[in-house]
């Protein structure tokens, strides 16, 4: 646990995800909850609207750090270089420097999972988002990839 930079409940965590194989989601999480928040908390009021309809819409039952996932997973899933990322925040409400963060955070955790673990996790990420809909979205809920609204 030594080896991770994060609070000790987060560092059991991602080891335990190790064992489950759900390491690169629980990399993700941890990354999104060491930043600062991705929805906007002050400016204008359209800002702030947009920010709460993002939420809502990326919302899961499952809690905060599953709504995070969601909105990172949309933020990822944006075509079009890191311009377009950074408009689709601006129109969603979001801090695009906390997702860029969060991004750099979370490849530093995969970097220090052990590497088969690690390897093997982001080549089945990858079929999954590439083959559409996989055991991580049905697990979190709608809304995760991209898109408007909640309804995937």
């Amino acid at each position: 646990m030594s080896r991770f930079p994060l609070d000790p409940r987060l560092s059991r965590t991602l080891l335990r995800a190790c064992e489950l194989r759900c390491a690169a989601t629980a990399a993700t999480v941890a990354a999104l909850l060491c930043v600062e928040d991705v929805f906007c908390r002050a400016g204008p009021t359209q800002l702030l609207d947009a920010a709460a309809a993002t939420r809502e819409a990326r919302a899961s039952p499952h809690g905060e750090p599953m709504t995070l996932l969601n909105v990172f997973q949309a933020w990822r899933a944006v075509p079009g270089a890191e311009r377009e990322r950074e408009r689709w925040c601006a129109e969603a409400g979001l801090q695009a420097r906390a997702l860029r963060a969060a991004e750099e955070v979370r490849v530093q955790l995969m970097g220090l999972l052990p590497r088969s673990s690690a390897e093997e996790e982001e080549a089945e990420e990858r079929k999954r988002t590439e083959g559409g809909k996989g055991r991580r979205e049905r697990w979190v809920g709608e809304g995760v990839g991209g898109g408007g609204g909640g309804g995937g």
